[in-house]
């Protein structure tokens, strides 16, 4: 009960933001820009389902989620991607592959598969 709590506590947290909002083809790029893991907005669209009650993770790329619901799914996959192991390059840095290099990682239950870039 406890574990569910702090779980719902963390969620009301990221929900009371200051109102921004950011569209879920916009995190997909921030998760490809902050750890160089390619993944689609359906990928983002079912981790936040896991976070945001009523979620419609068919509403399209341009649907969008409170900025620190946003924040916790970036940082949510690049941490499952680096526990993979995966060698990790953020976006700008000298890329380490010339070839894409697919991976799966899970967060929140949900398997999310996608590449690494760099």
């Amino acid at each position: 009960m406890l574990k569910w709590f702090a779980a719902f506590a963390m969620l009301i947290g990221l929900v009371a933001c200051d109102g921004k909002t950011i569209a879920l083809g916009d995190i997909a790029g921030e998760v490809q820009k902050q750890c160089g893991y390619v993944v689609t907005y359906q990928s983002i669209a079912k981790v936040v389902v896991t976070l945001v009650a009523g979620f419609d993770a068919n509403a399209g790329s341009a649907a969008t989620v409170a900025e620190g619901v946003a924040n916790s799914v970036v940082t949510s996959v690049c941490n499952a991607v680096r526990s993979s192991g995966a060698k990790v390059t953020p976006a700008g840095a000298e890329a380490v592959a010339a070839v894409p290099t697919p991976l799966t990682v899970t967060v929140n239950g949900v398997k999310i598969d996608g590449y690494l870039v760099k």
